[in-house]
């Protein structure tokens, strides 16, 4: 279908750094969610210009197409020097204007954004890219470079509720293409407008609050001059029908983060599934996938159309008529659209001179989402990473997760505002797995799941010039150690230790608590020591058997000693050597001397009732001695000028071979009394029995 139809259009410059510049074509590419393009030709009758004089200037001009005007704004990216008419003196130029956003393609950065949500994010780089937007040259004819920065943006379009970003990683990428990735994550999509000091930047959600124009395009007609197309076609094509996006959280580990969303009229059941989706709950999950299948959808039909009217614009509602084909009115938007004005000087001179303009529009019904130009950048392999925190040790949450500082992050400060929480990963994690917490300041070693920069896991840690091996290396290489540190001790030594080393003939393991250790063991507890064993404590050592019995073996002697006193149990008896020896228990009562044979007593009478001379303890114990005598026990006998005496008063639970021990005043059988004991072993009448029992005779 051909028509030719023609419209009256012109174009002026209402803002230009060079006054007297011609134009002589121009070309205008506008797209949703892509910055325009125009491209722009003329010439000046001044030779004396360079490309300071045009680059990263404002440039407006005025597209008019029978009184009805349409304005371009932008900032001029490149100039061209094409030829120089001999003829006329006239030099010729192509200038290419983008808006101001497409400069922040120029702009690269590494660096994490938190606790900001993707409106946030958007805003802070557009006034980060204002402070480079100034003037740059001076010059006669230069106009100052544009001013455009987040006032620019219009969010009024915008229906979503958009949450703060714990975590989000611009990686290696342009200001641009990290927002345009953000944008397609987020079904966001943008188009501009104009006026004659400016450009500026609308964001939308859905594609269904556009506003509808008063236009209604007539495709085709029977009447050729009442046409607005020179060609038009519409295309319906397959898409995918249903998305299943998937993914996982350590958060949300007892959810399966899975949603699935089907078209509501589709043709064929085409399946996709999304995997990693990039969500971290199950609500982000089921958005994605609708945004997936949004973007699928909304391309499924168009139209494709050549018209002769120039001030069209993207963001509206069209309806859209072709008589010839009897199709009825539907609702269009403009997705992209192209303008040629060829010969534009001849156009201002009334000459009449065809406008070309390309058009693709979508379906109204079907929501419009943005191509994901720029997939989530991957990094590959591994990095390091330092640790930072609050405070000069340890800074951790309750999920085990530190912050580090990636090599590539923007700030000049280590602190808190470096990242976020990230996982460590352990040997065996869990409440019966490992915990050990990286410290601040030690370089770790990050790995990244789904090699996907923002979800860093911390995998180990290394060595550097500031953390170095706390031992001599190589000389000591055949150690292996696990060793911490004190918190907030300025001691590099105080800490624990489990050391082991493997050198033949020196092999060991060596184990050190800086202060407290505490050993449970809910059942038995057994040490075999094949050579030697040896205790030292410093302070005091307490054993409490607080059920059944204490027993010590030993295959020779027993030696137990305090200063110079000293108890020696082997074999071949019981030895009990000491300045002063005293039994006594719970009770505190005064302390009698144990007798032994040879001590002697008092015998004051007998059966005649005269008095008698007393003698010495002739028999004591045959294997219990004190002070190298035989232990006198009761019962045994004293000597007595008249008949034998014995003792007849016992310590009353001290047992000595099987009988109560004997002591100094203790009462005999005549009626007398013990008059003599050991010196230096006593012993009060204890509240428990305590049983002296030689193993062998003396």
């Amino acid at each position: 279908m051909e028509s030719k139809t023609i419209q009256k259009s012109f174009v002026d410059l209402l803002q230009f750094p060079v006054p007297d510049f011609t134009a002589t074509h121009l070309t205008a590419l506008e797209s949703l969610s892509l910055p325009y393009e125009l491209t722009l030709k003329g010439y000046t009758s001044r030779r004396d210009l360079s490309a300071k004089n045009y680059l990263h200037r404002s440039l407006a001009l005025q597209l008019q197409q029978n009184g009805a005007p349409k304005i371009f704004h932008g900032v001029i990216d490149s100039v061209t020097s094409l030829h120089f008419d001999v003829l006329n003196k006239k030099q010729h130029y192509q200038l290419i204007i983008k808006p101001a956003m497409a400069f922040w393609a120029y702009r690269k950065n590494s660096r994490i954004f938190q606790q900001q949500s993707v409106i946030d994010i958007i805003t802070l780089i557009a006034d980060e890219n204002a402070s480079v937007d100034v003037a740059m040259y001076d010059g006669k004819h230069c106009s100052t470079a544009p001013s455009w920065s987040a006032t620019n943006i219009r969010k009024e379009a915008l229906v979503e509720h958009y949450p703060a970003l714990a975590y989000c990683v611009q990686y290696n990428e342009s200001d641009l293409d990290f927002v345009h990735r953000l944008l397609s994550q987020y079904g966001i999509g943008y188009y501009f407008s104009f006026d004659q000091k400016n450009h500026y930047l609308h964001l939308f959600d859905d594609s269904r609050q556009f506003l509808k124009s008063a236009d209604n395009l007539l495709l085709s007609s029977q009447s050729a001059k009442q046409s607005q197309a020179y060609s038009a076609e519409t295309t319906e094509s397959l898409a995918v029908s249903t998305v299943i996006a998937r993914d996982y959280s350590a958060a949300l580990s007892h959810l399966s983060l899975r949603s699935q969303v089907t078209a509501g009229q589709t043709i064929a059941n085409l399946q996709t599934m999304l995997y990693p989706s990039h969500t971290s709950t199950l609500q982000e999950t089921q958005k994605i996938a609708q945004r997936v299948i949004q973007r699928e959808q909304c391309q499924a039909k168009r139209i494709i159309a050549q018209l002769n009217r120039c001030h069209l614009l993207l963001g509206q509602h069209y309806a859209f008529y072709d008589e010839v084909d009897s199709i009825d009115s539907n609702s269009f938007y403009l997705a992209t659209l192209e303008t040629k004005v060829d010969d534009i000087e001849k156009l201002n001179t009334d000459t009449h001179q065809r406008v070309d303009v390309s058009i693709t529009a979508l379906d109204s019904n079907r929501r419009y989402c943005p191509v994901a130009i720029h997939a989530v950048p991957k990094i590959t392999g591994h990095q390091t990473a330092t640790v930072v925190g609050v405070g000069d040790s340890i800074d951790v949450n309750d999920k085990a997760q530190v912050k580090v500082k990636f090599h590539w992050e923007q700030s000049t400060v280590n602190d808190t505002l470096c990242s976020a929480y990230i996982d460590v990963a352990q040997p065996a994690a869990g409440e019966y797995g490992w915990q050990m917490i990286p410290r601040i300041g030690q370089e770790v070693m990050v790995f990244f799941e789904e090699a996907d920069p923002n979800r860093p896991i911390i995998c180990g840690s290394l060595h550097n010039d500031l953390h170095r091996p706390n031992d001599s290396l190589p000389e000591n290489h055949t150690k292996t150690y696990f060793r911490t540190h004190t918190q907030e001790s300025s001691n590099t030594n105080d800490g624990h230790e489990l050391c082991f080393e493997d050198a033949l003939g020196s092999e060991s393991v060596y184990l050190k608590s800086q202060k407290d250790l505490n050993i449970t063991v809910a059942n038995r507890f057994q040490n075999s020591v094949t050579q030697k064993r040896h205790v030292t404590v410093a302070g005091q050592q307490t054993t409490a058997v607080c059920h059944g019995a204490l027993t010590i073996n030993a295959a020779t002697e027993i030696v137990m000693q305090v200063g110079g006193s000293q108890l020696k149990l082997s074999g071949a008896g019981f030895v009990l050597n000491s300045a002063t020896i005293q039994l006594q228990t719970v009770g505190n009562q005064p302390g009698k001397g144990i007798a032994r044979q040879g001590d002697s007593h008092h015998c004051p009478t007998i059966t005649d009732q005269q008095p008698h001379n007393g003698g010495p303890v002739l028999k004591g114990s045959n294997l219990v001695w004190i002070n190298g005598q035989p232990a006198a026990r009761k019962d045994d006998p004293l000597h007595c000028d008249a008949s034998q005496d014995k003792i007849n008063q016992n310590i009353a639970g001290l047992i000595i071979d099987g009988q109560p021990a004997g002591y100094e005043t203790a009462k005999t059988e005549h009626g007398g009394t013990v008059t003599q004991g050991s010196p230096n072993v006593f012993s009060a009448a204890p509240t428990t029995a305590i049983d002296w029992l030689a193993f062998s005779e003396r």
